[in-house]
């Protein structure tokens, strides 16, 4: 991990006094992400972060980690459900076909990849499946990193709607 952006994550802990929007640039990628940090008042601040591929959300989030920072991310809990959630995983599966499936009969997250990103009217069906109990997801994860008092921010990892699964 880059040291100076270990150094940008505990200033932005430190500036959150109010209401701040960072944008900030991948040096290998020169793609974009940007941080939403919540307003004062909070009794644990809430910061989102956002960006599309490889636009250095990955370093930005183990960066906060490291500093003890709880991590809810949108694609491991997608991820999650999707292996997890018998009825939804059979959903997928009828929906898309037995071609996203592998050996072990779990979701080949690589070919219904390309399936969505090439068919943005998947893509949408996919997201309109999965956007509601990933937001439900969330919130109870916030809520827990609330109740356990381990950190005064979590910070939320959600992909840029034109890279969202």
């Amino acid at each position: 991990m880059c040291h100076h952006f270990a150094c940008w994550c505990k200033q932005i802990l430190l500036a959150l006094e109010k209401t701040v929007i960072f944008k900030v640039t991948s040096c290998k990628t020169n793609q974009n992400s940007t941080l939403y940090l919540a307003p004062a008042g909070y009794k644990m601040r809430v910061i989102g972060l956002t960006g599309g591929i490889a636009s250095g959300k990955t370093l930005a989030t183990d960066a906060f980690k490291s500093l003890g920072v709880p991590i809810i991310d949108a694609d491991c809990i997608a991820k999650s459900l999707m292996e997890t959630n018998p009825s939804l995983k059979q959903l997928i599966i009828d929906h898309f076909g037995e071609t996203i499936t592998n050996d072990q009969n779990t979701i080949n997250r690589q070919a219904l990849a390309n399936i969505i990103f090439s068919q943005p009217n998947e893509r949408l069906w996919l997201n309109q499946l999965l956007h509601p109990m990933i937001r439900k997801s969330m919130i109870e994860q916030i809520d827990i990193a609330k109740k356990s008092n381990s950190s005064p921010y979590c910070l939320c990892v959600i992909p840029d709607r034109k890279s969202v699964v």
